[in-house]
């Protein structure tokens, strides 16, 4: 019988066969990696992409000045900040009030809420009344929040009254929860209207059925310390029993005057640490203003000198006011409302002779960047009715007698 031979795969050669022809790439295999070219960028586009570096180089060194300057603020500039803060609080916008009616009114009606440290209406240029609007600036802050809480709609001298916060301050609760939370006044209380015939004493029996008090103390006159001012702080050693004896005191009658209560939000030390530094405590009688002729602007104005660190920048204010309306308050107008953004250094009004309704309000400041905080907040508010327009001037074109270059 033949046997039969049978040859399996292992037993076959081992033999390899060298691959020939072009290789193709089948799904799922990589690919030959190649260096990716940028395209040249057009004049147009490189003059966008430079343009667009330097203000991203700007922003950044700003950023990096803002937190310099907040890190080394000296304890002079946090005070002065907290001077401007406390100054923006104690003060009130009143409107709507009759045109017959004196300063001597407006401060007896305001006067009920805390002492006033000056009363600012706004005049009719070459007239002998204003214009039914002005400003209460009180010694307490908390006076300011009693008098827009309890006079805005009421009745004065037959119109409605309205009061409230100035333009450039519309939410004060921040700046409000700011001194709260850095003074630990969230268990004190402040209190106008204390009677004569009252003391420390007797504040404290009245207010103590609504929890513990840890202090109670009425501020005394500076002249006779044996008299109190009718007005004082009351702490409580919680912040709910605070609460209830405001709710259950405010505009209580006490020893026949009326009570008014609120929640504290700067100390008296606060306060009193600036009494050095600002008017005082009685209301400042404005005289009526006398009207002023436009005159042509001068041919150069010379500057405040400055150190070599310091820098001047330029504020340009526009349909501000008219020629009719300029009067010998409005330089003191300005630069109190301007000051709320940094140091002013000169203010000057320049009529425009080739277009008499115009008037160009100049305001140097000083750093320069107060420039631009002004601009944030004064462009496009109302005046007397009008959008104003706040805008940079060059420097330079002011100096030379150029005040009309935009």
């Amino acid at each position: 019988m033949n046997s039969v031979v049978v040859k399996t795969f292992s037993s076959m050669p081992n033999t390899q066969k060298e691959p020939y022809g072009p290789i193709i790439h089948g799904p799922g295999a990589s690919k030959k990696s190649e260096p990716y070219c940028l395209r040249v960028l057009e004049m147009s586009e490189r003059e966008a992409l430079a343009k667009a570096k330097k203000y991203a180089m700007e922003q950044s060194l700003q950023v990096v000045l803002k937190k310099q300057s907040i890190n080394f603020a000296t304890p002079a500039v946090l005070n002065l900040q907290k001077q401007q803060t406390l100054t923006m609080l104690n003060r009130i916008y009143v409107g709507s009030v009759n045109y017959d009616v004196t300063d001597a009114y407006v401060r007896d009606h305001f006067i009920q809420y805390g002492p006033i440290k000056s009363i600012t209406m706004s005049w009719e240029g070459g007239t002998t009344r204003h214009k039914g609007y002005g400003f209460v600036e009180y010694e307490f802050p908390e006076s300011a929040i009693l008098a827009t809480e309890q006079s805005n709609g009421l009745q004065f001298h037959g119109r409605i009254m309205k009061v409230g916060r100035p333009t450039n301050l519309p939410d004060p609760a921040p700046l409000i929860k700011q001194f709260i939370e850095e003074h630990d006044l969230k268990r004190r209380i402040f209190l106008i209207g204390v009677h004569q015939a009252l003391n420390d004493a007797d504040v404290e029996q009245v207010f103590s059925p609504f929890g513990k008090i840890t202090r109670c103390k009425l501020e005394t006159e500076i002249a006779d310390p044996s008299t109190h001012r009718g007005l004082g702080y009351v702490d409580y050693s919680t912040e709910q029993s605070a609460n209830i004896a405001v709710n259950s005191m405010n505009r209580f009658e006490l020893g026949g005057k009326l009570l008014r209560v609120t929640k504290a939000i700067c100390p008296p030390e606060f306060i009193r640490s600036f009494q050095n530094e600002v008017k005082p405590s009685h209301m400042m009688q404005q005289p009526v203003p006398e009207p002023i002729k436009p005159v042509s602007p001068p041919a150069a104005i010379l500057l405040p000198p400055t150190t070599a660190t310091e820098s001047i920048g330029l504020l340009l204010l526009l349909n501000m006011v008219t020629v009719s309306e300029i009067d010998n308050e409005l330089v003191n107008e300005v630069t109190e409302e301007c000051q709320n953004f940094g140091q002013v250094k000169d203010v000057k009004i320049i009529p425009n002779p080739a277009s008499p309704d115009e008037v160009r309000i100049f305001v140097v400041y000083s750093p320069s960047s107060a420039v631009d905080s002004a601009i944030l907040s004064l462009d496009g508010r109302f005046f007397s009715g009008r959008k104003v327009v706040a805008t940079r001037y060059d420097l330079s074109a002011y100096k030379s007698g150029n005040y009309f270059l935009q």
